[in-house]
């Protein structure tokens, strides 16, 4: 979570803690519980469409839910070899695998060598 994001978050937490217990002590119990299930109800909607809508913030630009791969090594493709230090995302016979998530800061590939292949991010092979 980037540091602007996360004080918003943290302001907007402290700004419904302090509406909650000034309509605790301006309202009656019974009414306060009632604004309290509304807010509640609210404030979990808004966080199942953020974490269905929103990327997964690992660095890359991948689709959420895919796999996230960060910090790999490097990798060297010789004799008609494959390297890959990204991800390899396979589909199904009706293309219905896994999308491409997130890359970033994956190693070096090299391919030496005819034939060869060697990737750095992605590849859906």
């Amino acid at each position: 979570m980037s540091g602007w994001v996360k004080t918003g978050v943290l302001a907007g937490s402290g700004l419904l803690l302090a509406a909650m217990a000034g309509t605790w002590l301006l309202v009656d119990l019974e009414r306060a519980g009632w604004v309290a299930s509304v807010v509640g109800g609210v404030v979990g909607v808004v966080g199942l469409v953020w974490g269905i809508w929103s990327d997964t913030g690992a660095g890359g630009t991948g689709k959420p839910g895919g796999p996230v791969v960060s910090g790999t090594g490097d990798a060297t493709a010789t004799g008609g070899g494959l390297a890959n230090s990204g991800v390899v995302v396979t589909t199904g016979k009706d293309g219905d695998g896994l999308p491409p998530g997130p890359v970033g800061d994956t190693g070096d590939a090299r391919a030496d060598g005819f034939g060869s292949d060697a990737n750095t991010g992605w590849s859906d092979r």
